[in-house]
Order: structure tokens, then sequence, then C-alpha cells
């Protein structure tokens, strides 16, 4: 009798236990899972990120590399290869329009600061190592970064460009400088500069497409005239 008695007080606890069991698996599996697809989910985030980075980065790079096909005296092409590789002799029309681009970069001063940049970045392609500590100089000599600050501009107007007699790579460029005060032209000059070049074949893309003809100046000086 007692024996049986106990047999029956017994069940509800296995019960129990195995209810309580399979509810622990229950949760701890669900959890499991849980934890792996925050896991994925994190991995995914970190694998979009990566993706949209690449993209945003090809995006902004140049994949369109220019190329020469040299021909021969019947038409046939006899090499073809970036157009950075290419020895190419300018011709004077080519210097004297890039040493104008040159004059009109390096000498005007915009009121728009990010305009302001670009004429300093495009002029300064142009120059050599030491020419460009030259114009440095002349920048902060001049103060430019005041002047503009205090609601100065100017503009350039090129007169001339002339082969200075007897030399190979001299010219002689005179321009005229207008500068105005919040709109007001409040001085003129007239400029006279002297400028010696050299052929620097573009090493890379990135110089082709800021000085395609290898155009630098190696020396120059720019003075007032009366």
């Amino acid at each position: 009798m007692f024996s049986k008695k106990e047999k029956k007080d017994t069940l509800p606890d296995k019960n129990y236990e195995k209810s309580k069991k399979e509810f622990l698996d229950f949760y701890s599996s669900m959890a499991a899972r849980l934890h792996t697809w925050k896991l994925i989910s994190f991995l995914l985030l970190i694998l979009t990120i990566i993706c949209v980075s690449g993209i945003v980065y090809l995006s902004t790079r140049s994949s369109l590399i220019p190329y020469v096909i040299e021909v021969d005296e019947t038409g046939n092409a006899k090499g073809i290869n970036p157009a950075y590789q290419i020895n190419y002799d300018p011709g004077e029309a080519n210097i004297q329009y890039y040493l104008k681009e040159f004059v009109n970069n390096s000498r005007w001063l915009s009121s728009d600061t990010v305009l302001q940049g670009n004429f300093y970045q495009t002029a300064i392609a142009f120059l050599t190592t030491e020419t460009k500590e030259k114009y440095n100089e002349i920048v902060k000599g001049e103060n430019w970064t005041e002047m503009i600050k205090n609601g100065f501009t100017r503009d350039v107007q090129i007169e001339s460009i002339n082969k200075v007699a007897g030399t190979n790579n001299s010219y002689q460029i005179r321009w005229v400088e207008n500068v105005y005060n919040k709109g007001t032209l409040i001085d003129t000059k007239r400029i006279l500069g002297i400028f010696s070049i050299k052929i620097e074949q573009p090493r890379n893309l990135e110089e082709l497409q800021q000085n395609p003809l290898g155009i630098k100046i190696s020396d120059y000086h720019i003075s007032n005239e009366k």
C-alpha cells in the first residue's frame, strides 16, 4: 500500500521536471538561434558597408585610359600605347595656349574659395618643384588670403605672347590685371612676364589629365610695366 502511494506522489514530479527541461531546452534553442541571426545580421551589415564603400571609391576613379594609335606613312597602325607613354612634341600653338592658361589661373583672384583653389591646383600642374616654390612665395608676398577675405578680386586680360628672339624655350607675355574691391575697380596694372619652359612627358594618368602635353615652366619672372 505504501509503495503504490509513493509511486503516485513521484509521477507529478517527473512530469514537472520533464516539462521544465523541455521549456529550458526550447528557450535555450531560441536564444542560440537569435544569437546566430544577430551575428549573421552584423556580418551582412559589415559586408554591405564594404560593398557600398567600394562602389563609391570606384565611382570616383576614372576607368577610362586614353590610347594613342600611331600610324605609318601608309596609314597602317604601327603602335598602340597609353597616351602618357607617348613622347609628344607640342607645337607653338599648344605651348602658347597653355602659357596663357597658366597666367590666367596663376594671377586671377576669385571671391569663391573653391574656385580659387581650382585655379591654384591647375596652375601648379605646370610648374616644376623650383617654380612652384617661387609661385608660393609670390602668393604669400602679395597676401592673397587676406585680399580675398577683405573683398578684393582680380581679373586678367592677356594682351600678347611672343617667343623671345634667339631662344628655343622662352616666351614673353604681356597682360593687364584689374583689381576690384567688392566689385569696384580700384587699380589697373600692366604686367610683363618672361617664361622658360621644358617638356616632361606625363608619367601616369593623373599627370596626363592635369598637364596632357607635359609643358613645364622651369623659370619665370614677372614685373610691372610703367
